[in-house]
């Protein structure tokens, strides 16, 4: 029994797709023992098929039934489809993934037997190319392949055939062999365009043949010109500290994904013996069988080593998962792809340092074992390669070339020695487009040498000390990818919601990439975000200071403040200082930035509040001001911070906290109403006298009342802009006069700065 479907489209189709099909002029006429569902299946094929014979010809060819039938007997096990005039049969083992694509494929050859007829058997090549280029089978091909790794092995091969049939015993190799020559990425415009000159005149398929095979001796990547980026990340913090754009711009990644092929597929991790084949020339032919673990397959990147190696469909899933998340959907298990011999996985410099990130975090003893590459790896030969050695940093290669050995992209992929956190000091990307990883490698070391990486360290600072922990949401920019987990267990993936997420308490949050957000509303109702590169810890509200009862009175604010913060955020010493300096004095003199930093570092380290983090009310605003200043600023501040990190270690500062205010001598003047006084100070009655006092402030009223209070006190209760120098008793308010800005204590930076002004050095300035 056999079921007829035309092909008819649904109206809203575009018209140019109605035409193109119905010029192609099949009906497909199914055996029963397919489904309904390869109809549809197939209906889909001959809508592509038809787009595709567009582009190349507006013929239309005379109505014509294809009937389609099972593939049976010994053929069906080693055949996805067969094609004669008229007929195509499909092995019934197909798998779902792989059906629409064969499908698609035998379609083609119907194409070429109603438009161009028989075919003389030299020319059966020139066929078979026609089929696998208007059907894209070549890229079903290629993430099955696991023989033709090369370019020049597929136009070796191919070669031989020149002048020759088909040798049907070895026919699926040569089909692999054109497979891989027509999905180099670079040479699609030369295949379109011998099909479409192709095509007009194919029944004479041999004036064609010439072109045709000399398309094969010379189709190859294009040599690309000199061109590099580059990408520098703080370990810590994720803050980019040097960049050569586009760093958001994919390119084709070579093998720089085996690090993570190795945590996703476990099978991997099994030993393997080595054999004669192209693939394990690790760098060069072995000399005999030997054993082979993943660490010294990883560090010379050896590709036979991964593509020997049999996966479970099991983990394959966890590898699809895996980029899902990325959005990246990736159909087909293919190790070829995963490690970068084959075409079709392209990645942005951006997206490799955030798979890196998620490497050094998740996988550790992966990136370690990366450590031994300038040692004994793909590059131990270069003349750089020791001094990445000794600086402890692991290296990864990876790159495309073309068949003669020519570099098209050279990738190398540093991480920095780890810091107390655990987590590399850095990571870097290089990509060149026409340089060898070997070329990279001497300006890799050039720009890591200019950044003080060696230096980074951890800083924990409690932020939004203000704000309701249940007030707080948590996300990743533009829906990025969020990582989550208890404190001091394993990170998981988390694919950001629309909205933003509330923060469970005992847990850590970050996001790969990019920095998280944090949402909450201000005192006025409005919805603010603010940016944290970093990783943030949420811990419950019983690890906060128990506040002692004060004499004044503490609204919520003022308690928040004084309690702290359950959120933390650890970051680097860099960034952390640099969103200080860039909060409190942008435009300072470089000199007067650099006592301001070394203060900002040195309380780091002296938190006043026990086992907790450092953090004031000014502290935990910070982070406010990170995108808000002129770049030039942003550059003078970095370069002012980087300094310091490299000299403080020779500089004496003896004091438990570093004090420091904006200070200067401009006068302010401020009326003050007794009534708000009385409720700031809880006086009982009317004030009869404010004065100073030779360490504290007086004040007292008419019903005998005494109250002595601190300068700091009661600059912060009626919040004046500094300690005020007097006071005075006017009718209806009291009238305070002072100078600067701030509590006066330690570093003024206004007299800093004129100071520095005038030619002295930060270490001058140290109060």
């Amino acid at each position: 029994m056999t079921r007829t479907a035309l092909l008819r489209l649904p109206v809203a189709v575009c018209a140019w797709l109605l035409i193109s099909a119905e010029a192609l002029g099949f009906t497909l006429s199914w055996d029963g023992k397919f489904s309904a569902d390869h109809e549809v299946q197939g209906r889909k094929a001959l809508t592509l098929l038809a787009s595709k014979w567009q582009a190349l010809s507006f013929e239309t060819l005379p109505a014509e039934t294809i009937q389609i039938l099972p593939l049976t007997d010994r053929p069906a096990l080693t055949h996805g489809g067969r094609s004669l005039p008229g007929k195509i049969a499909l092995s019934p083992l197909l798998s779902a993934t792989d059906w629409p694509s064969v499908f698609g494929h035998e379609l083609a050859h119907q194409l070429w037997l109603s438009h161009c007829g028989p075919t003389k058997t030299q020319d059966e090549i020139i066929h078979e190319a026609f089929a696998l280029w208007v059907s894209d089978d070549s890229h079903r091909l290629m993430m099955a392949n696991h023989d033709i790794a090369f370019i020049s092995q597929a136009r070796e091969r191919l070669l031989r055939l020149k002048g020759r049939p088909l040798d049907h015993q070895s026919a699926q190799l040569d089909q692999l062999a054109l497979a891989r020559l027509m999905t180099i990425d670079d040479a699609k415009a030369q295949w379109a365009l011998f099909f479409k000159t192709l095509v007009p005149q194919c029944r004479s398929a041999e004036k064609m043949r010439d072109e045709f095979w000399n398309l094969i001796a010379n189709v190859d990547h294009q040599q690309k010109l000199g061109r590099i980026h580059y990408l520098l990340q703080d370990g810590l913090s994720g803050v980019t500290l040097s960049a050569h754009k586009p760093t958001h711009q994919p390119f084709p990644i070579g093998s720089i994904l085996k690090p993570l092929t190795i945590q996703l597929l476990p099978a991997l991790r099994g030993s393997l013996p080595s054999r004669d084949d192209l693939t394990w020339h690790c760098p060069s032919r072995p000399l005999r069988t030997r054993q082979w673990s993943w660490k010294q397959a990883l560090v010379t990147s050896c590709n036979g080593f991964f593509l020997d190696h049999p996966i479970p469909q099991k983990q394959w899933r966890t590898w699809r998962s895996f980029w899902q998340f990325w959005d990246m959907p990736i159909r087909a298990n293919s190790m070829g792809q995963a490690i970068g011999l084959f075409p079709g996985f392209e990645l942005s410099l951006e997206k490799v340092l955030a798979v890196y990130q998620w490497l050094d975090l998740t996988s550790p003893d992966i990136i370690d074992v990366l450590r031994d590459t300038p040692l004994s790896g793909t590059i131990a030969r270069a003349p750089d390669a020791q001094w990445f050695v000794r600086n402890q940093i692991a290296l990864k290669t990876g790159s495309v070339r073309s068949s003669t050995g020519e570099p098209i992209h050279s990738w190398i992929v540093a991480l920095g020695p780890r810091n107390q956190e655990g987590v590399s000091s850095f990571r870097a990307v290089i990509h060149g487009e026409g340089r060898a990883t070997t070329h990279l490698l001497p300006e890799l070391r050039r720009l890591l040498a200019r950044r003080l990486w060696q230096q980074s360290n951890a800083a924990k600072v409690q932020v939004l000390g203000l704000v309701p922990l249940t007030d707080l949401r948590f996300s990743c920019p533009n829906g990025g990818l969020g990582l989550k987990r208890p404190i001091g267990q394993r990170w998981t993936l988390v694919r950001q919601p629309r909205n933003p997420i509330p923060m469970g308490k005992n847990t850590e949050w970050m996001c790969l990439g990019t920095p998280g957000q944090l949402h909450f509303k201000s005192r006025k109702g409005t919805l603010l975000t603010r940016s944290y590169y970093g990783r943030l810890r949420v811990e419950s509200e019983d690890v906060l200071e128990q506040i002692p009862s004060s004499p004044l009175p503490t609204d919520g604010r003022r308690f928040r403040a004084r309690r702290g913060s359950a959120v933390t955020l650890i970051t680097s010493e860099g960034h952390y200082a640099e969103q200080v300096l860039a909060s409190e004095f942008p435009r300072g003199h470089g000199e007067t930035l650099k006592a301001l930093a070394f203060g900002v570092l040195h309380n780091l380290h002296h938190s006043p509040h026990p086992d907790r983090p450092v953090c004031d009310t000014t502290h935990c605003q910070v982070f406010a001001h990170q995108h808000g200043i002129a770049h030039h600023l942003e550059a003078r501040i970095r370069d002012s911070v980087e300094d310091v990190l490299n000299r403080r270690q020779n500089i004496k500062f003896e004091k438990e906290w570093f004090f420091f205010s904006l200070g200067g001598l401009k006068p302010w003047r401020k009326k003050i109403s007794p009534k708000f006084i009385g409720k700031e100070l809880a006086l009982n009655g009317d004030i009869n006298e404010i004065k100073p006092g030779l360490h504290k402030w007086l004040v007292s009223t008419k019903e005998g009342q005494h109250l002595r209070l601190k300068c700091e006190d009661l600059r912060n209760q009626l919040r004046l802009l500094s300690c005020p120098d007097s006071v005075e008793k006017e009718p209806g308010y009291w009238a305070f006069s002072g100078h600067g800005q701030g509590h006066g204590k330690g570093l003024s930076l206004i007299e800093a700065d004129l100071a520095a002004r005038a030619g002295k050095l930060f270490p001058e300035l140290l109060p």
